[in-house]
């Protein structure tokens, strides 16, 4: 799930539209590595910093981001988006 915004900011950068699949796979990928890293939306940015999106690898964040803040942040990125 990403904004408008975003998903133009990204599309814009690339040149192209991704186009994604049933695998799930975000299609930005390119083996391990991020084509958007730099613009990567919201819910990348929050994977690994809150306890509903863990890392699988076991790496925490100095502090996780409660509930209550991932919603607030999310919800400010969907008004941002209209």
């Amino acid at each position: 799930m990403m904004s408008r915004i975003e998903w133009s900011r990204i599309t814009n950068r690339l040149g192209y539209t991704p186009a994604g699949d049933e695998t799930l796979i975000c299609p930005m990928l390119s083996g391990n590595h991020c084509n958007v890293y730099a613009i990567r939306p919201l819910i990348c940015r929050l994977w690994g910093l809150t306890p509903k999106m863990r890392c699988p690898w076991g790496c925490e964040p100095e502090r996780w981001l409660s509930e209550p803040e991932t919603r607030e942040l999310l919800a400010e990125m969907e008004r941002l988006g209209r």
